[in-house]
Formats: structure tokens, sequence, C-alpha cells
């Protein structure tokens, strides 16, 4: 599989924070690399991965980079499947149109609507295809829950 847009995005983000000018960031890649590479553009998926873990380390010690890491940001760059982003909005908006009063029963309802009306048994297994159903289902039902009460605010004349 080939690199993604995403992690050229994080490999020149961590090249400009650690001060690498060009010789020293494509003597990084050759060195970190089986085949040579002297660009990123001609990096694996998998080898993109590896070079990413090494220059984040190295910027964690240099003290110009901080992990963080966001919910389902481990599930970013699978082909054909939801973006970690799209996830993230589909729980928020789930957790505004939602009944539930706890995380954990929260996500046993979405887990339930996602298989009643996707046959999908969790989140994570979205593709991207669906992404948009799900997000304009959920925006329909949030619609219906605060039109009503707006409704309802609003005195007849």
């Amino acid at each position: 599989m080939k690199i993604t847009k995403g992690q050229i995005r994080i490999i020149h983000t961590l090249k400009n924070r650690l001060g690498w000018d060009e010789s020293q960031y494509r003597g990084f890649l050759m060195w970190n690399t089986d085949r040579f590479v002297t660009s990123s553009l001609e990096l694996s998926y998998e080898e993109a991965e590896r070079i990413i873990i090494k220059m984040r380390h190295k910027a964690v010690m240099a003290g110009v980079w901080q992990d963080r890491q966001r919910k389902y940001d481990e599930l970013d760059g699978r082909e054909n499947m939801a973006t970690a982003a799209q996830l993230r909005k589909i729980e928020a908006i789930w957790a505004e149109v939602s009944r539930a009063k706890t995380e954990a029963e929260r996500k046993k309802a979405l887990r339930n609507l996602l298989w009643k009306k996707f046959r999908i048994t969790d989140i994570r297994f979205l593709e991207d295809w669906q992404v948009r159903k799900v997000i304009k289902m959920l925006e329909a039902m949030k619609e219906r829950k605060y039109g009503k009460k707006k409704e309802e605010a609003t005195p007849a004349v």
C-alpha cells in the first residue's frame, strides 16, 4: 500500500519541527529504510509508519513535539473506511441525540442503531460510503429533536 497524504503531512511537519534541512531529512530517510529512499513519496505505508514513529521519538526527545492520541487516530489511513475525524463526528452528533445517560449506554445504543440500519457491529467498521448516510441520519434525528423543542417553546398566534 502506498503512503497516504496524511502520512506525508506528518513527516514534513516533523521534519520542520526538528529543524532539519533537506540533506539531514534525506539522510534520515536513507538510513532508516531498507531501500535507501530519499523522498517520502517513495515510501510504502508501512515504511512511512516506521519513519513517523522514529521521527516522533526524536521530536519528543528534542522537546518540539508532544504525542497526543485522539480517539480513533489509530484507524486513520484504512482504505475505503471511515476516517478518525468522521468517527469522532458521528459520536459527537450521537451524544447530542441519544437518550442514553452514560457513555456505555450510548455506545451500546449506537451499535444497536448501526446494526439495525447497516448490519455493522461497531462504528469502527463503517466504510467511507456509509459515513455520509449515517451522518445524514443522525443530523435528521438532531433536527427532529431540537426542532420539536423550538416549536413547543414558540407560543401559538
